[in-house]
């Protein structure tokens, strides 16, 4: 089918700083009826080939429809995105169509949004409307800020020190049970 993309395409961009990213455009992954329903196997096939491209992803971006809002299958995959470990960002497509009362408040938009997919709620929020290219800059600010974030390392002695002021603040339970 002209213009559906079905395996995973790696392209190479430079950005003004000079710094380079592989972008990895999949095939979106579609409700899991339509996988079946495929006569061909393409779907699965691209599906497939999607998770794959996960799985190598240092950042993923979750594309989410503004007009239908967040779906099941949105979660499932924001689910698996927090499996593999990933860095993510939500993208919140065709901001342009949202209901001009849920438009007004873009924050309480991407509360909603963050709530709604709570296995990636902390990861960045931006609406765009890619058609007009409105907010594509955020959308790659999101992106090296994840991919930042998810490379940086937290030392030992950090990681033990807040720890122990966790446990100071609220100590686990000394015993088990009633007796």
């Amino acid at each position: 089918m002209s213009g559906t993309t079905r395996d995973a395409v790696d392209t190479t961009i430079t950005l003004p700083t000079g710094e380079q990213l592989t972008l990895i455009d999949t095939a979106g992954i579609r409700k899991r009826a339509r996988v079946v329903d495929s006569k061909d196997g393409a779907e699965q096939l691209s599906v497939d080939r999607a998770m794959r491209a996960v799985q190598r992803a240092e950042v993923v971006v979750i594309v989410v429809d503004g007009y239908e809002g967040v779906t099941q299958q949105d979660f499932r995959l924001s689910e698996l995105v927090a499996k593999a470990g990933c860095a993510a960002v939500v993208v919140v497509n065709k901001w342009d169509l949202v209901p001009p009362k849920q438009a007004e408040d873009m924050d309480l938009y991407k509360q909603d949004v963050k709530a709604q997919l709570r296995e990636v709620g902390w990861a960045p929020v931006v609406c765009t409307t890619a058609s007009k290219g409105r907010r594509i800059d955020e959308v790659t600010s999101a992106i090296l800020g994840a991919g930042a974030q998810h490379r940086r390392r937290i030392s030992t002695a950090t990681l033990n020190l807040v720890l122990r002021e966790a446990v100071a603040w609220k100590a686990p339970p000394t015993q088990r049970g009633n007796g």
